[in-house]
């Protein structure tokens, strides 16, 4: 815990330096550069013991290595395993994996907030406390995933449906749950107001009573994780964190739309606040229904973790300077209790603390 908070502290110590001079656009990069090579090594250079798939990517990387036939891994995509292969021509370490994946991760979060502007070194404090940098050092293939709908996310600003669709198929590549994200391109096109919200509503409390149906569904559109109905995702006991992210996703978005309405009338029409607010709104819909089951979960962090920008952004459109500091120090103080809370009591949740580097996998060997 003291490792986990000391970078926290030396990270907020960093902003504090670095945009003493304002926010302008080589602070952004110089931070970002400098955080982005402190997530690369935690991230990148961790053992197998950090997070709760980290094992398997590891031995899936050690198998395919050496056996030809991909049929054996009938739960992951084809071209996932193709992609181990060659990096296998490389290194034979699956370490060179856990590196090249998070160089990749570390990249599309940095381009998506440093695009965004907005109190980046907010961005990178949720990043660490919500659950994000947990996720990415236990889901390989949709972290990579969920990389690939970083860099997409311009190509909806910027009304650039082809790109958009050809990242999201990449990403798709690797885990076919981005595909997921794909609708979102559309909701460009759609007014937010208080009618969609409560439609939106409606879908997620409908979802969570007609579970079954959406069970099946899910099921037929990304047929590959079906055997997860009968795995430990399915029944795990982790309600309390599932209602806890929704409740993190739900206090987001009445944030943020609330900042929306009342700024409504002075956003400019080149802003993507709207569609931050959509994604924003998507997270709470995902994340309420997953409480059935957590392997929904996986879905809804395609929107969720787009909160790293949502949130500094409805901040930012705060107009009075007084409040605004309040309410980063608000933010600050409930992201720090959320993380203490997960280390102390509930560590199963991240199982990254006591953190432990590659070379204690080389130790233990």
């Amino acid at each position: 815990m003291i490792l986990f908070f000391t970078f926290i502290a030396i990270i907020l110590a960093e902003a504090y330096i670095i945009f003493s001079g304002g926010n302008t656009s080589p602070s952004r990069k110089l931070f970002l550069w400098i955080c982005g090579i402190e997530l690369f090594a935690v991230i990148g250079l961790r053992s197998v013991n950090m997070g709760t798939d980290t094992i398997t990517y590891y031995n899936v990387y050690l198998t395919a290595l050496h056996f030809p036939n991909l049929e054996i891994f009938a739960s992951m995509e084809n071209f996932y395993l193709v992609f181990n292969k060659v990096l296998g021509i490389i290194s034979p370490s699956p370490h060179f994996l856990f590196i090249v994946c998070a160089a990749f991760i570390v990249i599309s979060f940095s381009k998506l907030v440093y695009r965004n502007k907005d109190y980046v070194w907010l961005s990178v404090i949720i990043f660490i406390c919500l659950d994000q940098m947990a996720f990415h050092m236990a889901a390989m293939r949709q972290s990579i995933a969920i990389g690939f709908v970083f860099f997409s996310y311009k190509y909806i600003i910027e009304r650039k449906l082809a790109l958009f669709l050809l990242l999201i198929l990449s990403g798709s590549l690797f885990h076919s749950s981005a595909v997921i994200f794909a609708p979102v391109y559309f909701l460009s096109y759609v007014r937010l107001n208080l009618k969609i919200v409560f439609l939106f509503i409606a879908v997620g409390i409908a979802g969570y009573l007609f579970f079954d149906v959406v069970n099946v569904w899910f099921f037929r559109l990304l047929p590959t994780y079906v055997f997860y109905q009968e795995s430990f995702y399915f029944f795990r006991d982790v309600k309390l964190a599932s209602y806890m992210k929704f409740f993190i996703c739900l206090c987001i978005f009445v944030f943020s739309y609330a900042v929306y309405v009342l700024n409504k009338n002075n956003i400019p029409k080149n802003s993507d606040f709207k569609m931050k607010v959509f994604i924003s709104l998507l997270a709470c819909v995902f994340m309420f229904i997953s409480a059935k089951a957590t392997i929904l979960e996986r879905a809804g962090y395609y929107f969720s973790f787009f909160n790293v920008i949502a949130l500094p952004s409805a901040i930012k459109m705060i107009k009075n300077a007084n409040m605004r500091i309040a309410v980063i120090a608000v933010v600050l103080i409930l992201c720090f209790i959320y993380a203490y809370i997960v280390i102390t009591f509930r560590p199963e949740w991240w199982r990254i603390i006591p953190y432990e580097f590659l070379w204690k996998t080389y130790k233990m060997n």
